[in-house]
């Protein structure tokens, strides 16, 4: 695939899911989009022991038909995600973000201001503070992270301990 497809796909893509963001904020469409289960993992204080543990509850939590598995990022957020054997969607991104900071080694504290609508006032970041929406400015620091740290991604996993001890 070529660049511009890349690009006009990934354009797609997020259209796709700024309108499925608008619906799902309407009161009649909030049953649609709800996800199966009460509260997600890093909202319940569970602290998964690997990152494809927690891909696997965030899935479970959303739904495999969820829009958010079809909204990719650019072409150099994906090359990097997919050298580290990973998925360049939406839904992948978040959750490697609250994996990070479920681990103590998050990149979007509501302090960072990287998220307009995230405040450190706001109650759910006070219960877990991750701020990941995937701004341009989030994605490219989200790519310089996984750059840094390649290295303990082994065959698009990676462990807490991992993180915890020597991600940077």
């Amino acid at each position: 695939m070529s660049e511009e497809d890349h690009s006009m796909k990934s354009l797609v893509s997020l259209l796709f899911f700024s309108f499925t963001i608008v619906v799902a904020s309407s009161p009649a469409s909030a049953q649609v989009l709800k996800p199966a289960g009460d509260n997600p993992w890093y909202m319940n204080g569970e602290r998964p022991a690997t990152l494809s543990e927690a891909l696997s509850k965030e899935k479970e939590y959303l739904g495999e038909d969820n829009p958010g598995y079809t909204v990719l990022a650019g072409v150099s957020i994906c090359d990097a995600f997919v050298e580290v054997g990973l998925s360049c969607d939406y839904n992948t991104r978040l959750t490697l973000s609250n994996f990070l900071t479920a681990c103590e080694k998050g990149l979007f504290p509501a302090t960072a201001r990287t998220n307009p609508f995230c405040s450190p006032n706001d109650s759910y970041v006070k219960q877990f503070d991750d701020c990941y929406i995937g701004t341009a400015q989030q994605n490219l620091m989200l790519l310089d992270a996984i750059r840094r740290n390649a290295g303990l991604f082994k065959n698009g996993d990676l462990t807490a301990e991992d993180v915890r001890a020597k991600w940077h």
